[in-house]
């Protein structure tokens, strides 16, 4: 009788064994499918973000651009260049982002340039003495610039306008 009990303990030790051995495997792979899951949203997440700063810069760089540019044009009285030189001597002085101005003689000479040295007095000299009154003005972003490509700044920023007289 002895025996008999010894084996029953020995085959119920082997059943809760087994048991409990199985119940791990289960709670591993439902467990891995859930580390899984939170990976993916991770990742997920973690793409959302990098997307929704990259379009927050990118907005912000549109923003300036389309602004400047919109004021940007043809037949311009010198009133109007007057305006938008000021306003570019204001932001320039406020924010990140320098623009460069070039003014023009009607023959595509250059009268005088605000792209190097102290850029802030010449371009309040191009303000008070080089646009006058009788002439109309063409604004364009210059692409000739040595601090641009194309008249934008590495960041794609605006950088460089030519303001040229008309006859």
């Amino acid at each position: 009788m002895e025996n008999a009990t010894k084996v029953l303990v020995i085959a119920g030790s082997i059943l809760v064994t087994i048991i409990l051995i199985s119940t791990g495997i289960l709670l591993y792979k439902s467990s891995s499918g859930t580390f899984k899951s939170a990976d993916d949203v991770s990742k997920s997440m973690f793409s959302k973000t990098t997307e929704v700063v990259f379009d927050q810069i990118a907005s912000e760089q549109d923003k300036f651009n389309k602004y400047w540019l919109s004021r940007f044009g043809n037949n311009k009285t010198a009133g109007e260049v007057r305006a938008l030189l000021t306003d570019i001597y204001k932001s320039n002085a406020e924010s990140g982002h320098i623009i460069l101005v070039r003014v023009n003689k009607a023959d595509g000479s250059e009268r005088k340039d605000a792209h190097s040295g102290n850029i802030q007095n010449k371009l309040k000299n191009i303000i008070s003495r080089y646009i006058y009154e009788d002439k109309t003005y063409l604004v364009r972003v210059t692409t000739g610039c040595s601090q641009s490509t194309g008249g934008y700044d590495k960041e794609g920023y605006l950088k460089c306008i030519t303001v040229q007289e008309k006859n």
